[in-house]
């Protein structure tokens, strides 16, 4: 069985705070108006069925710091856990996607392999 690479971290003087990053108490009174608004997870993937709480608001496109994309709530859905680890790992963190992907593929539960990850 191949070998994953192994995954560098950014360490904490590389990545600014959450709050350096525009995750601040305006955000968070945001975030849970949203998550009021809109409980259930979007499903991107297709990972499971259509009402499973979500309890994360995922920028549709990261907002990499431009404030417009940041607070834009066309650019908001609400994710499960599960789904927005997804998301965020085929965003561009070090892998190539199609890599990234397929690993994920095998510890996340679909409808299509509902046993991944079991143990």
């Amino acid at each position: 069985m191949p070998m994953l690479p192994k995954v560098v971290r950014p360490t904490p003087t590389q990545r600014a705070g959450s709050t350096e990053r525009g995750y601040n108490a305006r955000w968070q009174r945001a975030r849970a108006a949203w998550l009021a608004a809109h409980p259930f997870c979007s499903d991107p993937h297709r990972v499971h069925g259509p009402l499973v709480t979500g309890n994360e608001v995922d920028h549709i496109t990261p907002h990499r710091g431009n404030t417009h994309l940041m607070w834009s709530m066309d650019n908001w859905q609400t994710l499960c856990k599960v789904c927005h680890s997804r998301k965020t790992m085929t965003e561009g963190r070090g892998w190539s996607k199609s890599f990234r992907v397929k690993a994920l593929d095998r510890f996340v539960p679909t409808r299509e392999n509902p046993q991944n990850g079991a143990k």
